[in-house]
Protein backbone atom coordinates (compact mmCIF):
# COMPACT_ATOMS: atom_id res chain seq x y z
CA UNK A 1 0.00 0.00 0.00
CA UNK A 2 2.77 2.40 0.98
CA UNK A 3 4.68 1.68 -2.24
CA UNK A 4 1.50 2.34 -4.23
CA UNK A 5 1.06 5.73 -2.55
CA UNK A 6 4.71 6.62 -3.15
CA UNK A 7 4.43 5.62 -6.83
CA UNK A 8 1.24 7.72 -7.24
CA UNK A 9 2.93 10.74 -5.64
CA UNK A 10 5.90 10.37 -8.00
CA UNK A 11 3.49 10.05 -10.93
CA UNK A 12 1.74 13.28 -9.89
CA UNK A 13 5.11 15.09 -9.68
CA UNK A 14 6.03 13.77 -13.14
CA UNK A 15 2.72 14.92 -14.62
CA UNK A 16 3.11 18.33 -12.95
CA UNK A 17 6.61 18.69 -14.48
CA UNK A 18 5.22 17.72 -17.89
CA UNK A 19 2.41 20.30 -17.67
CA UNK A 20 4.81 22.95 -16.35
CA UNK A 21 7.22 22.40 -19.25
CA UNK A 22 4.39 22.76 -21.78
CA UNK A 23 3.18 25.97 -20.14
CA UNK A 24 6.73 27.37 -20.12
CA UNK A 25 7.01 26.63 -23.86
CA UNK A 26 3.71 28.41 -24.54
CA UNK A 27 4.79 31.40 -22.44
CA UNK A 28 8.14 31.60 -24.20
CA UNK A 29 6.47 31.38 -27.60
CA UNK A 30 4.22 34.29 -26.61
CA UNK A 31 7.28 36.45 -25.84
CA UNK A 32 8.86 35.85 -29.25
CA UNK A 33 8.05 37.31 -32.67
CA UNK A 34 8.01 35.84 -36.15
CA UNK A 35 11.26 36.43 -38.01
CA UNK A 36 10.80 38.77 -40.97
CA UNK A 37 14.48 39.33 -41.77
CA UNK A 38 14.73 38.33 -45.44
CA UNK A 39 18.27 36.91 -45.33
CA UNK A 40 17.60 34.82 -42.24
CA UNK A 41 14.30 33.49 -43.60
CA UNK A 42 15.89 32.61 -46.93
CA UNK A 43 18.71 30.72 -45.21
CA UNK A 44 16.25 28.84 -43.00
CA UNK A 45 14.15 27.90 -46.05
CA UNK A 46 17.22 26.58 -47.86
CA UNK A 47 18.24 24.42 -44.89
CA UNK A 48 14.67 23.26 -44.25
CA UNK A 49 14.42 22.13 -47.88
CA UNK A 50 17.75 20.27 -47.54
CA UNK A 51 16.39 18.47 -44.47
CA UNK A 52 12.95 17.91 -45.96
CA UNK A 53 11.20 20.00 -43.29
CA UNK A 54 7.96 21.47 -44.60
CA UNK A 55 6.32 23.03 -41.55
CA UNK A 56 7.88 25.16 -38.82
CA UNK A 57 7.79 28.68 -37.40
CA UNK A 58 10.99 30.69 -37.21
CA UNK A 59 10.79 33.09 -34.28
CA UNK A 60 13.07 35.63 -32.65
CA UNK A 61 13.54 36.03 -28.91
CA UNK A 62 15.71 38.04 -26.53
CA UNK A 63 19.33 38.55 -27.57
CA UNK A 64 20.60 36.26 -24.77
CA UNK A 65 18.23 33.38 -25.57
CA UNK A 66 19.84 30.05 -26.44
CA UNK A 67 18.54 28.67 -29.78
CA UNK A 68 15.80 26.14 -29.11
CA UNK A 69 13.08 24.08 -30.75
CA UNK A 70 9.78 22.79 -29.39
CA UNK A 71 6.27 21.88 -30.44
CA UNK A 72 4.74 19.01 -32.38
CA UNK A 73 1.95 20.23 -34.65
CA UNK A 74 3.73 23.41 -35.73
CA UNK A 75 7.29 23.18 -34.44
CA UNK A 76 8.79 26.46 -33.26
CA UNK A 77 12.45 27.30 -33.87
CA UNK A 78 13.57 30.26 -31.77
CA UNK A 79 16.79 32.16 -32.33
CA UNK A 80 18.12 35.13 -30.38
CA UNK A 81 17.45 38.50 -32.03
CA UNK A 82 21.19 38.90 -32.70
CA UNK A 83 21.08 35.93 -35.09
CA UNK A 84 20.48 38.39 -37.95
CA UNK A 85 24.07 39.61 -37.47
CA UNK A 86 25.68 36.15 -37.27
CA UNK A 87 28.07 35.05 -40.01
CA UNK A 88 27.01 31.97 -42.00
CA UNK A 89 29.68 29.92 -40.19
CA UNK A 90 27.54 30.25 -37.05
CA UNK A 91 24.05 30.68 -38.51
CA UNK A 92 24.04 27.63 -40.78
CA UNK A 93 25.06 25.05 -38.14
CA UNK A 94 22.58 26.49 -35.65
CA UNK A 95 19.74 26.40 -38.18
CA UNK A 96 20.66 22.87 -39.29
CA UNK A 97 20.84 21.68 -35.68
CA UNK A 98 17.50 23.19 -34.67
CA UNK A 99 15.66 22.19 -37.86
CA UNK A 100 17.11 18.68 -37.51
CA UNK A 101 15.15 18.42 -34.25
CA UNK A 102 12.03 19.20 -36.29
CA UNK A 103 12.92 16.70 -39.02
CA UNK A 104 13.56 13.95 -36.46
CA UNK A 105 10.34 14.75 -34.53
CA UNK A 106 12.37 15.04 -31.35
CA UNK A 107 9.56 16.91 -29.56
CA UNK A 108 7.40 13.77 -29.81
CA UNK A 109 10.16 11.56 -28.42
CA UNK A 110 10.88 14.06 -25.66
CA UNK A 111 7.25 14.03 -24.54
CA UNK A 112 7.15 10.21 -24.65
CA UNK A 113 10.29 10.17 -22.49
CA UNK A 114 8.63 12.54 -20.00
CA UNK A 115 5.58 10.26 -19.82
CA UNK A 116 7.87 7.25 -19.36
CA UNK A 117 9.67 9.00 -16.49
CA UNK A 118 6.38 9.95 -14.87
CA UNK A 119 5.20 6.33 -14.92
CA UNK A 120 8.50 4.56 -14.24
CA UNK A 121 10.12 7.19 -12.01
CA UNK A 122 11.15 4.60 -9.41
CA UNK A 123 13.20 2.58 -11.90
CA UNK A 124 16.81 3.82 -12.26
CA UNK A 125 17.03 2.55 -15.84
CA UNK A 126 14.21 4.92 -16.86
CA UNK A 127 16.41 7.86 -15.87
CA UNK A 128 19.44 6.38 -17.62
CA UNK A 129 17.39 5.80 -20.79
CA UNK A 130 15.97 9.35 -20.74
CA UNK A 131 19.47 10.83 -20.30
CA UNK A 132 20.86 8.68 -23.11
CA UNK A 133 17.97 9.69 -25.37
CA UNK A 134 18.78 13.39 -24.77
CA UNK A 135 22.46 12.86 -25.54
CA UNK A 136 21.83 10.81 -28.69
CA UNK A 137 19.25 13.33 -29.89
CA UNK A 138 21.83 16.12 -29.67
CA UNK A 139 24.53 14.00 -31.30
CA UNK A 140 22.27 13.15 -34.24
CA UNK A 141 21.50 16.84 -34.83
CA UNK A 142 25.20 17.68 -34.50
CA UNK A 143 25.99 15.04 -37.13
CA UNK A 144 23.59 16.70 -39.56
CA UNK A 145 25.15 20.11 -38.86
CA UNK A 146 28.55 18.63 -39.68
CA UNK A 147 27.15 16.91 -42.79
CA UNK A 148 25.96 20.32 -44.01
CA UNK A 149 29.59 21.40 -44.19
CA UNK A 150 30.72 22.67 -40.79
CA UNK A 151 34.18 21.67 -39.58
CA UNK A 152 34.01 19.83 -36.26
CA UNK A 153 36.52 22.12 -34.55
CA UNK A 154 34.70 25.27 -35.75
CA UNK A 155 31.35 23.85 -34.71
CA UNK A 156 32.63 22.98 -31.23
CA UNK A 157 34.11 26.47 -30.81
CA UNK A 158 30.87 28.11 -31.95
CA UNK A 159 28.85 26.01 -29.50
CA UNK A 160 31.07 27.04 -26.59
CA UNK A 161 30.93 30.72 -27.65
CA UNK A 162 27.18 30.59 -28.11
CA UNK A 163 26.61 29.05 -24.68
CA UNK A 164 28.66 31.86 -23.13
CA UNK A 165 27.07 34.70 -25.11
CA UNK A 166 23.51 33.50 -24.64
CA UNK A 167 23.81 33.07 -20.91
CA UNK A 168 23.35 29.35 -21.38
CA UNK A 169 21.46 27.36 -18.82
CA UNK A 170 23.25 24.73 -16.77
CA UNK A 171 22.24 22.17 -19.40
CA UNK A 172 23.60 24.11 -22.38
CA UNK A 173 26.79 24.99 -20.56
CA UNK A 174 27.20 21.34 -19.60
CA UNK A 175 26.73 20.40 -23.26
CA UNK A 176 29.47 22.84 -24.20
CA UNK A 177 32.11 21.56 -21.75
CA UNK A 178 35.26 20.59 -23.60
CA UNK A 179 35.35 17.11 -22.06
CA UNK A 180 31.91 16.38 -23.51
CA UNK A 181 32.64 18.10 -26.80
CA UNK A 182 35.64 15.85 -27.29
CA UNK A 183 33.25 12.92 -27.25
CA UNK A 184 30.89 14.61 -29.70
CA UNK A 185 33.51 15.87 -32.14
CA UNK A 186 36.99 14.87 -33.20
CA UNK A 187 38.82 18.06 -32.17
CA UNK A 188 42.13 18.43 -34.02
CA UNK A 189 45.28 18.62 -31.94
CA UNK A 190 47.81 21.28 -32.84
CA UNK A 191 51.06 19.30 -33.12
CA UNK A 192 53.10 22.51 -33.07
CA UNK A 193 51.87 23.20 -29.54
CA UNK A 194 54.54 21.79 -27.12
CA UNK A 195 51.92 21.13 -24.43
Amino acid sequence: WLLGVMWAMGLLVGVARFVSARRAAFRLTATTTLVIHEGLCRRAELIAAWLGVARYELRSGPSDLMPATWGMRTPVVVLPSVATTWPLTRLDPVLVHELAHVQRRDAVWLQLAQVMLAVWWMHPMAWVAARQLRMERERACDDLALAFGSRASDYASELVSLAGECGGTELTLAMARRSQLEGRYKLPVDVSDPR
